[in-house]
């Protein structure tokens, strides 16, 4: 049944059969052109169909339909991130009887110039093999081309770099154009040093675990050359007071007691720092990266970190910060704090 005028737009309107052979009338309006509805009837039938004659995009949609039942919801947005963004614009109008390994090789070579990392590269051709090998299994297509194309990638990452806080500020202006994966980025950074600093960073857990006394030996903010000694666990007698060493070019030197905890070591708090101070810190240290912050994603920041609404609010006055309104939204300009 051909698609028909419905007022301003176009309606697809015909019967069909499902897999047990019981017929069907899908009715579906609101199209803005005759070509659309028709489009969609096709694509409709196409999924309907037990063959491979159909569009590699046409497909996708039967596997997700039949695996979403299976599978975990996080694991099904994954993998529905992964097609939309890497795999189906490829081969979207291509046939799935038609797919040959020398697609598969050119779309891996596609992927493999984009710079991305092993362990994603992986990832993503796994994906696809996923799809191929369910086609082999429940709609009798002959081989996977996957599998004759070879994998791409590492199933294991190297060894992990850190990034410094100069890299990380040059990351960020690469994300000018993407304000919400910036601001997400951000997130993950600065509140990286949030309370109970003193259960990352230990290594190895059976290490610590087996271990008598542990020591932790950091560095204070605010004093280059000066590092921390903190007992962090200690099986044999009471907790000892940390101590403090100044490192220069003439030596080493015992400063004696100090007064700093594990947390703050770890945290990149300076010692005794009060909220309001940690608020202030915090707030210099984004301004190094950024020169506006949406307000509500300072909160959430701080919230983190165990800052009330009303300290960071104390913070922003005493550092001079301004508030602007854009579209709905308001913003806190840090340019103020760089001079302060």
């Amino acid at each position: 049944m051909p698609a028909t005028r419905d007022g301003k737009t176009w309606r697809s309107q015909f019967y069909y059969e499902d897999w047990q052979g019981v017929r069907h009338k899908k009715n579906k309006r609101g199209f803005k052109t005759k070509a659309e509805a028709e489009e969609w009837e096709r694509n409709f039938r196409q999924q309907q169909r037990k063959d491979l004659d159909i569009n590699f995009e046409n497909f996708v949609e039967i596997y997700f339909t039949d695996v979403e039942n299976r599978l975990r919801e996080s694991t099904i947005k994954n993998k529905r991130y992964v097609f939309d963004l890497k795999v189906t614009p490829y081969f979207k109008k291509k046939k799935m009887c038609e797919i040959k390994t020398s697609d598969i090789r050119a779309w891996q070579n596609e992927l493999i110039k984009q710079g991305y990392a092993p362990t994603y590269l992986k990832s993503i051709n796994n994906q696809l093999a996923a799809l191929f090998n369910y086609a082999v299994r429940y709609y009798d297509l002959n081989d996977n081309p996957c599998r004759k194309a070879g994998s791409i990638g590492k199933s294991k990452a190297d060894d992990m770099e850190f990034w410094t806080k100069q890299e990380f500020k040059q990351f960020l202006s690469s994300m000018d154009k993407k304000p919400e994966a910036r601001m997400a980025f951000m997130l993950l950074y600065w509140t990286g040093s949030g309370n109970k600093a003193a259960y990352r960073g230990m290594g190895s857990i059976d290490f610590f675990a087996v271990a008598r006394s542990v020591f932790l030996v950091g560095r204070i903010e605010g004093e280059p050359n000066t590092r921390a000694v903190v007992q962090i666990k200690n099986n044999l007698a009471a907790f000892g007071h940390p101590k403090a060493f100044m490192l220069s070019e003439t030596g080493f030197r015992w400063l004696g007691d100090y007064e700093i905890t594990a947390d703050e070591v770890l945290g990149g708090i300076a010692p005794k720092a009060n909220k309001l101070e940690q608020a202030k810190q915090m707030l210099r240290e984004l301004a190094e990266t950024t020169n506006m912050v949406q307000s509500n994603e300072i909160f959430e920041m701080a919230d983190k970190q165990g800052i009330s609404k009303k300290t960071l609010e104390n913070a922003k006055k005493e550092l001079g910060i301004q508030a602007k309104k854009i579209n709905n939204s308001w913003y806190w300009e840090l340019d103020a704090v760089k001079q302060r």
